[in-house]
């Protein structure tokens, strides 16, 4: 039997449950394989948690383990480093410090790791990760992969395109990207057969539209903070009826009370709602537009052909590949949103 370790950093914990992991994984995955799961927690030391341990006496046993560490350096610096190529030149000096920094945790990240992860490769014969480019799941993609020589599978947990830097074809070389990519269908990712061995999951789901009372606009949030003019439209809307917004925290910012607390100025109106919770699938049956600056949600909502509003021209630019997505989002200015949402209802 064929047995796989499942692991991924508490963060993103629920992004199995609003994403539909568990279903979808089968697709990919055969009857007569056994998958163990386990969370890394900085809180919980029970079940499939593993509480996370950063002491210098790991460092220093597997510093002195790791060869080619210049070698490992580089490679780690090059996935991070492409981030500096996505950002304005305004941002570079930030984007050099943050590189390093990266660079340095990951690396650190790996020697204090390693032999929990070199132990792991011996029972398991495949690597899952979701997001392999944590830095914990590279120090478990350098175990396997690099070390072990196991097979190191990615599940596709958002966007992923050639404006993604840990999913670059510059990376195609890179000993610690994966070996397999479980890739969403639906979209025209021919340059990353360059890279990865493909396969596809099923997902996203096609969902059924429930009957509502009002017009419904879903706003997906991310890990940055919430565009404060955007809540400023949606206050001036405050007495409207007929528009119900309905916010959705991003799985991995998942405390009520942060999500509300960014979204004090609405937070009490009577056609706001505010949800963190639901899976993805049910929260889009709810709604009839989706307003995102580039979550992955676009591509979720667009095989439903549930339309979607961005106030970043960029964004079009990121989901290019995705087949027929032209007819399914629209770039619209922000100072322009609330003129376009009076005349859409």
């Amino acid at each position: 039997m064929i047995k796989n370790l499942i692991c991924f950093d508490e963060k993103y914990i629920n992004l199995p449950k609003s994403k539909n992991f568990n279903f979808f994984l089968h697709s990919v995955l055969s009857s007569e394989e056994k998958n163990d799961l386990l969370i890394f927690s900085k809180n919980k030391n029970s079940g499939v948690f593993v509480k996370k341990k950063f002491h210098l006496l790991n460092f220093i046993k597997g510093f002195l383990r790791i060869d080619r560490r210049i070698e490992l350096i580089r490679y780690i610096f090059q996935i991070y480093s492409e981030k500096i190529l996505r950002l304005k030149i305004s941002d570079k000096k930030y984007a050099f410090e943050f590189t390093f920094l990266r660079v340095a945790k990951v690396f650190f990240v790996i020697c204090c790791y390693f032999e929990f992860f070199s132990k792991k490769s011996e029972e398991y014969d495949n690597l899952i990760n979701l997001c392999y480019y944590n830095s914990l799941n590279l120090a478990a993609v350098y175990c396997f992969k690099v070390i072990k020589n196991k097979t190191v599978i990615d599940i596709q947990h958002g966007y992923i395109g050639k404006e993604h830097p840990a999913y670059s074809s510059k990376l195609k070389n890179n000993y610690l990207i994966p070996n397999i990519l479980l890739l969403w269908k639906n979209q025209n990712t021919h340059y990353l057969k360059n890279i990865f061995k493909l396969k596809y999951l099923n997902y996203p789901l096609k969902i059924k539209k429930k009957n509502t009372t009002s017009f419904i606009i879903g706003i997906s949030l991310q890990t940055f903070p919430v565009n404060q003019l955007l809540l400023e439209i949606i206050n001036n809307f405050k007495e409207e009826k007929k528009f119900t917004f309905f916010f959705k925290g991003h799985p991995m910012d998942f405390k009520d009370a942060k999500l509300r607390e960014d979204l004090k100025l609405i937070r009490n109106q009577k056609n706001v709602k505010i949800s963190s919770k639901d899976n993805i699938f049910e929260w889009l049956s709810n709604i009839d537009l989706h307003i995102t600056h580039s979550s992955s949600v676009i591509i979720e909502a667009a095989f439903s052909k549930i339309p979607t509003v961005t106030f970043e021209k960029k964004t079009l630019k990121m989901y290019q590949d995705i087949k027929n997505i032209d007819n399914y989002i629209k770039y619209i200015n922000i100072t322009k949103f609330e003129k376009y949402l009076k005349n859409i209802y």
